[in-house]
């Protein structure tokens, strides 16, 4: 700073201000007034420019744990049952999602539920598709040109695009752009230097892969002939032609038998509906992952559906929790909810430990999935009156809010008066018991602040607005203080 108020020509008499001195800072000096303004304007007048204020969703409770291995996201979201974003979320500094451990000890931040699950079954986690995620040593050189897959016979295509250099745009920021070197731009624009100019135009040179069809040939149609041919004559001999067609032949279901994807069902809930795997699922829709959309439509082998239905046993009262096992994870195996284990075991939260025995059934009947449920269930349509929050409307029915944003599709708590949400359950809600309602209003909910709580995770918690508990407590900020009390909305 010294240096640029002596190059501009500043003393003790002749003050000089940032502007006055911009051009004699350095490069990376300039943008720090103008940054720190523009801040502030933003913050300021957001609403005039149509930006909106969120909170980041992230688990309560985080803790990190030491990884001296090379591991892999995908590898750890497999075994652990963690979504990939959620991990993306917490780890934002691995950007190719993965952790080079093997080079240096790296740290990992997971939910705190989650770190004893990791350090159990570490190994496991390092043995998933280890021969996928390994790190390569040796490079195989492979002829670009022609490259065979299960598809058919591929080949490269040139294709020759064209750019337009814009404003502040270099040579390099152009060969990232299409995945090419400096140098191969500057020969196929015939140029010496890196120096681009605005409006520039520059010639690419790209490769596009292309698959190559190749017509049946002849002898196929000579092989139909003499099969023909062979069956009529010497029948004998036609099984063994008919092996070798089934070999050739993808299996396709006999009896097959269309099933409509609701909105929630998995590939696991719909195999456990049929008494199939989720293998012969896949195989039977050509599916390549477990990924599935509501109102997809899946082909079903009706016959083994219902043969495998017959032989399947029951399910079991009790699980005993083995190593690497969380309460999603068994959840998901028996088709129930987190919910359910917690309330058929009195667990208070998610940590459970290896050897304890979880019941998997309430009032003698074995647990069903969560879709069954619903369907068992009478559905009911509740009108939204003004005031109600989600969390009312729970209470009010017996059920979770997370139920009702099931449900009826919702992603947060916010709900408009006079708006109708489906609701499952076998209790009846008397309309005349609105006055007692009105009445139980009068009795005000509060909450006291707790060390490391924020204004959107007691929202969460008690199914309000973030913007009505605010305007219940005239906070005009998100700043609360430990101890604090808060009114809760009704």
């Amino acid at each position: 700073m010294n240096k640029a108020l002596r190059r501009a020509g500043g003393t003790a008499d002749k003050k000089k201000d940032f502007w006055d001195i911009y051009f004699y800072l350095p490069q990376e000096t300039r943008g720090y007034v103008p940054a720190f303004i523009a801040a502030n304007y933003v913050m300021t007048y957001y609403k005039d420019h149509n930006l909106g204020k969120s909170l980041a969703r992230r688990p309560i409770l985080t803790d990190t744990i030491h990884v001296n291995k090379r591991v892999h996201f995908e590898q750890i979201s497999a075994v652990l049952n963690i979504p990939m974003e959620e991990l993306r979320v917490l780890n934002p500094q691995y950007r190719k999602d993965e952790i080079p451990g093997d080079i240096r000890p790296y740290a990992l931040t997971l939910p705190s539920q989650q770190i004893y699950s990791y350090i159990v079954s570490e190994d496991s986690i390092v043995a998933h598709n280890a021969a996928l995620y390994a790190r390569r040593d040796v490079v195989v050189p492979v002829d670009p040109s022609t490259v065979s897959n299960d598809d058919g016979e591929t080949t490269t295509k040139l294709v020759v695009k064209y750019h337009k250099v814009r404003r502040n745009e270099t040579i390099s920021m152009v060969a990232r752009k299409y995945g090419v070197s400096v140098s191969s731009i500057k020969k196929w624009n015939g140029l010496r230097s890196s120096r681009l100019k605005r409006g520039q135009t520059l010639k690419i040179n790209t490769y596009k892969k292309v698959r190559v069809e190749q017509p049946e040939t002849e002898e196929e149609e000579t092989v139909d002939v003499e099969e023909t041919v062979v069956a009529e004559t010497t029948p004998v001999a036609a099984p063994e032609k008919k092996k070798k067609e089934t070999t050739t032949t993808t299996t396709a279901p006999r009896n097959p038998e269309r099933h409509k994807v609701q909105r929630g069902e998995t590939l696991a809930s719909i195999a456990g509906q049929y008494g199939v795997t989720i293998a012969d699922i896949r195989e039977w829709n050509d599916l390549k992952s477990n990924d599935i959309m509501a109102g997809q439509v899946l082909v079903v082998d009706a016959k083994k559906a219902v043969k495998k239905k017959n032989d399947t046993p029951a399910a079991p009262a009790v699980h005993t929790v083995k190593s690497g096992e969380n309460l999603s994870a068994i959840a998901d195996k028996y088709g129930v909810s987190v919910a359910n284990l917690r309330e058929w075991n009195d667990l208070k939260s998610d940590n459970i430990r290896v050897g304890d025995k979880l019941k998997l059934k309430a009032d003698g009947k074995t647990s069903t999935s969560s879709r069954s449920r619903d369907n068992e269930a009478a559905e009911q349509t509740h009108k939204v009156k003004k005031g109600e929050t989600l969390g009312q409307i729970a209470t009010k029915y017996g059920v979770t809010v997370d139920d009702l944003r099931k449900w009826n599709n919702i992603k947060g708590n916010n709900i408009a008066a006079g708006q109708n949400l489906k609701v499952y359950s076998d209790k009846k809600v008397d309309r005349k018991t609105d006055k007692t309602d009105k009445k139980s209003k009068k009795k005000q909910k509060t909450h006291k602040v707790k060390r490391g709580e924020t204004l959107g995770e007691i929202a969460e918690k008690y199914g309000v607005g973030l913007s009505k508990l605010k305007k219940a407590n005239g906070i005009k900020g998100n700043n609360i203080q430990i101890g604090q009390s808060l009114k809760i909305p009704q």
